[in-house]
């Protein structure tokens, strides 16, 4: 047995036992639901347990995060009730309903959504209709939950994205994260930064956001509804940081490997994208640069040891490099 293991084990145990005070507070009986387990995430940010919850109170599911902090564990429940507000009645879309929150063990009791998640359904399929169809929905889930409430018009404000590319290069130079080839890095943290510039002060809109919008925080069920998960903002934010986040994390895990291919892949993905979230907002002069922006932070994330990458990693990695190619040669 391996220390992974042991630790996970320990995690899991201290997740099963916040379920008996959870099932009260929701007014279930816990000796009747069976509890199963779904995944484990620990890193040096992060525990994070779920367990799946099945009886008579329906399909359920648990999430302990022991190590939330109290601010970041009340933002998540605030943000996630508003987004169930704001989706209440909505056809073929939604938000699951959390049913309790518990700030003292950082745990939530909440319905659990039957089906893949996005990202899983998209792997599953093959060939650009399937998979436009399932990236226009999740475009349509996004787009009802920025228009949630009224847009608040303003100018970009480039010194945000221009501090978090800093903070980003600072990490490296550092010796605090460790990248792969850190000389390109650099160089596409010099375009970011370009990019990032040049779109300062143009009229944009901000509105209600995710937060954290990759293809794992939405869910299809098997009538194709579609839900989002794991909110991390109360407050508004430019609409173009989500979709920038969906439409790197989509090219950079099904894109092709060929640049030519994966620029048309990428401009097809944003059009099929913005199409579902609703054709009268395109904001394209600051969401080129956000995308740019998250290409160089999900650089920083891959492991910069080809050895010790996991075969997702490398497989990213090369869409990673075909992408910063076409930033640094052409431009996106």
């Amino acid at each position: 047995m391996t220390l992974s293991d042991i630790f996970g084990s320990r995690e899991e145990e201290a997740a099963r036992a916040v379920w008996p005070d959870l099932a009260r507070q929701a007014g279930l009986d816990p000796e009747a639901h069976r509890l199963g387990f779904l995944l484990r995430r620990v890193s040096r940010d992060e525990i994070r347990i779920l367990l799946s919850v099945d009886g008579p109170g329906g399909p359920l599911l648990v999430k302990h995060a022991p190590n939330l902090g109290a601010d970041w564990f009340d933002r998540q429940v605030a943000s996630h009730r508003q987004a169930w507000a704001a989706f209440e009645g909505a056809e073929g879309l939604g938000v699951p309903k959390l049913l309790v929150a518990d700030p003292e063990r950082r745990a939530f009791l909440m319905e659990r959504v039957p089906g893949p998640t996005a990202h899983d359904a998209l792997a599953e399929v093959e060939g650009r209709l399937p998979r436009n169809a399932i990236l226009r929905a999740c475009g349509r889930w996004l787009g009802h939950l920025h228009r949630s409430s009224e847009a608040q018009f303003c100018r970009y404000q480039a010194r945000d994205t221009l501090r978090q590319i800093r903070s980003i290069r600072w990490q490296v130079e550092e010796g605090d994260r460790a990248v792969a080839a850190p000389e390109t890095f650099f160089r596409l943290a010099d375009a970011a930064r370009d990019v990032a510039q040049a779109a300062g002060g143009r009229r944009t809109i901000q509105r209600p956001a995710h937060g954290d919008m990759h293809l794992a925080n939405l869910m299809v069920e098997p009538g194709g509804r579609i839900m989002g998960i794991d909110f991390c903002k109360t407050e508004r934010d430019y609409p173009a940081r989500d979709l920038a986040y969906l439409l790197i994390h989509y090219i950079t895990y099904f894109g092709s490997e060929d640049r030519t291919r994966l620029r048309a892949e990428l401009e097809d993905a944003r059009e099929v994208v913005l199409d579902g979230y609703d054709g009268r907002w395109r904001d394209s002069s600051i969401l080129t640069p956000l995308i740019v922006v998250e290409l160089l932070r999900i650089w920083k994330s891959v492991g910069h040891d080809p050895m010790r990458r996991s075969r997702m990693q490398a497989h990213r990695w090369q869409r990673i490099q075909s992408l910063t190619d076409l930033v640094l040669d052409e431009g996106l």
